[in-house]
């Protein structure tokens, strides 16, 4: 995932939401290198499947969503 210019390993994604029907999900993420849950952010699928694909779609096959 990617935010100003800087890249940012997520470590694990925690759970989903979905934002309006119909629409785009949010994932709450991890961020490598962080451990405290504030450190924790919600952010929406586009943000994550370029650098974060393989993680986000192990996360959506074990929560059935895939």
């Amino acid at each position: 995932a990617r935010r100003e210019g800087a890249v940012y390993e997520v470590r694990r994604i925690h759970a989903h939401r979905q934002v309006a029907q119909g629409g785009e999900r949010d994932y709450l993420v991890q961020w490598g290198g962080y451990r405290d849950k504030r450190s924790y952010t919600w952010e929406p699928r586009s943000g994550l499947e370029r650098g974060a694909g393989e993680v986000l779609l192990a996360y959506e096959r074990l929560s059935g969503l895939a």
